[in-house]
């Protein structure tokens, strides 16, 4: 039993008392009536009042019951807020990666869209008419989150006003240089795609020069200086696309998609001609020098070019063992059977090709068979000096060489010389002709 019921029980109590003391005659029995009425009136006020209390405060605790769901709503929503804006502000000072114009123009098409974004977001106006809630109905502090309006409000208003123009900023600056980067990129292009195709013409040029010698060795060598002024005067060409390449570089762009040609490709072809050419002119000298000193004509030596080059099926300037070993039995050469051991091709070889790549160049095979020329006339002339000691004879005899030599060179022939085999030989005849292409070809003589 509560106590206000204890308490009516006992008024109740005290009104049938005074009831009985009116009805026993007592004295003071209407003082006393009266009394008891005065105490039911009090306590009914009192209950009244009570019952007041009780609704005020059913009224409080439903309006604390709204702000407290008022302040986990505005904790739930700041901290929304709070992680948007971190991303935005990430997102915002992220470093511009790009590498052309249309990534750059994408980008500002995504930050237009963020700006839009921000514009329609109405986080901040939902947390304010919170605020305005909690602070018209109490001072409290907000005991879910340490998260306050006016801090999102500032961070939301700094973004708007600086971290989206500064991103806009360094993005129209980003189109700048990509700008700049592309323009960089067509003017190689336009040089490279120019310069390109023309050294590889110069290259077949050069191949023909080589292959094909018109006029005298001298017309031709003046022929290889003009080619080779030709491709130094082309070096400004050159210096220009490699300061535009380390430009490009410094600015780590190192695509191109306006061309197919690279820097290093476009060097080493230059570098290549020039060494080649280089190379050619030594050929030539050498060949002059040859010229000049055995006797060979150039007729001869374009000779040798035009054999070597119809065994050069693919136009390479260089043989293969098979297209040599077909070229040199072309000239008469005398060899095994293609696909036996061939110890005469394997030394021919050898000196055509003294670094076994496998190839016989051009000017290798040139200066070969001058070598071959030379050493075939001059045997040649040997024999027939022997041929007119010896009176025409295919042989000569002792006492002829020890009358007609030095004491020295006699002794020497008469050591060396075979004895001649022929029909009808004297004997002591020897055989002047072996001895002559001995002492010219391969033996130990």
């Amino acid at each position: 039993m509560s106590d206000t019921d204890t308490h009516g029980v006992r008024l109740q109590k005290l009104h049938e008392i005074a009831n009985e003391l009116e009805k026993q005659g007592y004295f003071n029995s209407d003082s006393i009536k009266q009394r008891a009425e005065s105490i039911e009136t009090d306590w009914t006020n009192l209950q009244n009042l009570a019952q007041l209390r009780n609704e005020a405060i059913d009224v409080a605790i439903k309006e604390q019951q709204q702000l407290d769901q008022l302040r986990l709503e505005f904790a739930k929503k700041a901290s929304a807020l709070d992680t948007w804006l971190s991303e935005l502000e990430e997102d915002l000072t992220d470093t511009i990666n790009a590498h052309s114009i249309q990534e750059v123009e994408d980008l500002l098409s995504e930050h237009q869209q963020l700006c839009e974004q921000v514009a329609a977001n109405k986080q901040l106006e939902e947390l304010e008419s919170i605020q305005l809630t909690l602070d018209s109905s109490s001072d409290e502090t907000n005991p879910y989150t340490p998260l306050t309006y006016g801090s999102l409000k500032t961070r939301f208003d700094l973004l708007q006003e600086e971290g989206l123009q500064d991103r806009e900023g360094r993005l129209k600056q980003e189109m700048e240089n990509q700008k700049s980067n592309e323009s960089l990129r067509l003017q190689f292009a336009e040089g490279a795609n120019k310069y390109g195709p023309w050294l590889e013409s110069k290259s077949l040029e050069l191949t023909q020069l080589g292959l094909s010698i018109t006029g005298s060795l001298e017309d031709h060598k003046q022929r290889l200086f003009d080619f080779s002024q030709e491709l130094a005067d082309s070096k400004v060409t050159l210096d220009d696309l490699e300061n535009i390449n380390a430009t490009l570089q410094g600015k780590l762009v190192f695509d191109n998609s306006h061309t197919e040609f690279k820097i290093e490709t476009i060097r080493n072809s230059w570098e290549a001609l020039q060494l080649q050419i280089g190379k050619s002119i030594n050929e030539i000298d050498n060949q002059i020098l040859i010229r000049d000193e055995t006797g060979v004509t150039e007729e001869q030596l374009e000779e040798f070019r035009k054999s070597f080059q119809y065994f050069d099926k693919d136009k390479s300037s260089k043989l293969d063992k098979f297209e040599f070993r077909s070229c040199l039995l072309s000239l008469g050469y005398k060899l095994c059977a293609e696909g036996e051991e061939d110890p005469e091709l394997d030394s021919l070889l050898a000196k055509v090709d003294p670094n076994d790549t496998g190839f016989v160049a051009l000017e290798a095979f040139i200066d070969f068979m001058t070598q071959e020329t030379v050493d075939k006339d001059t045997a040649e002339q040997v024999a027939g000096s022997f041929k007119i000691l010896a009176g025409d004879r295919p042989f000569i005899m002792p006492d002829e060489i020890k009358r007609e030599l030095p004491e020295e060179q006699a002794a020497y022939c008469l050591q060396h010389m075979s004895p001649y085999t022929g029909p009808d030989a004297p004997e002591g005849a020897l055989d002047y002709s072996d001895f002559a292409s001995a002492l010219y070809g391969t033996s130990d003589l």
